[in-house]
């Protein structure tokens, strides 16, 4: 038993050994720089991804936000009383048409408040 032992000892030396002087020896592969290279492509695409992720959701929030107010338009009647004519849904600046005289306000719903009326710019 002792001199089978020693054998695999001798045999494991040897075989650490050439394991050990062929790593050092052996000229760096190609792919491992390839593979490097496409890894900090594809990490540099990924931040730019992560980015354009940001920016959509920045935009997607905005629009989200326009719309969750409400415009009223106020149409001036007999002797300048306003009255509110239409609720339109969306944060917008209406356009009045020719020849009529009105007013808009928005009204947010978070704060639950509306703002004062601005008159309606005339239709170019």
């Amino acid at each position: 038993m002792g001199l089978l032992e020693a054998n695999m000892k001798v045999a494991l030396v040897a075989v650490l050994s050439l394991a050990s002087y062929g790593c050092q020896s052996q000229a760096p592969d190609p792919r491992v720089a390839q593979l490097e290279s496409q890894v900090s492509t594809l990490k540099s695409e990924n931040a730019s991804l992560k980015q354009q992720n940001v920016d959509a959701a920045s935009q997607r929030d905005t629009c989200v936000a326009k719309f969750n107010r409400v415009t009223f338009l106020y149409d001036v009647g007999f002797l300048n009383n306003e009255t509110r004519a239409w609720a339109i849904p969306a944060d917008v600046d209406p356009v009045l048409v020719t020849g009529k005289i009105g007013t808009y306000s928005h009204y947010d719903p978070k704060t639950q408040t509306e703002t004062v009326h601005f008159k309606g710019k005339a239709a170019q």
